[in-house]
């Protein structure tokens, strides 16, 4: 319910929500700095448990922790700035 000050009239509403499919999971967009990004934080959980277990080096731990920053920062620029569409 929504109370106002006004007897009659029409309130419109809207909101912004992430796109889901049939099945109700959330629809990856069809960006390709996006799908980077994801990859390289994918990429970056699974280095930091191998740091974790002293498999791999500091240095290539934070190599991708660099990576995947660039990446972040690139794909939040390409999702913002609007296209000719």
């Amino acid at each position: 319910m929504i109370y106002t000050s006004i007897r009659k009239g029409e309130i419109e509403m809207a909101y912004r929500a992430i796109m889901v499919d049939d099945e109700g999971y959330p629809l990856i967009p069809d960006d390709s700095s996006f799908t980077n990004a994801l990859q390289l934080y994918i990429k970056k959980k699974h280095f930091t448990i191998l740091f974790d277990l002293g498999k791999i080096s500091h240095q290539v731990l934070a190599n991708t922790q660099q990576e995947y920053c660039w990446a972040v920062g690139q794909a939040q620029s390409s999702l913002t700035i609007p296209s000719v569409d």
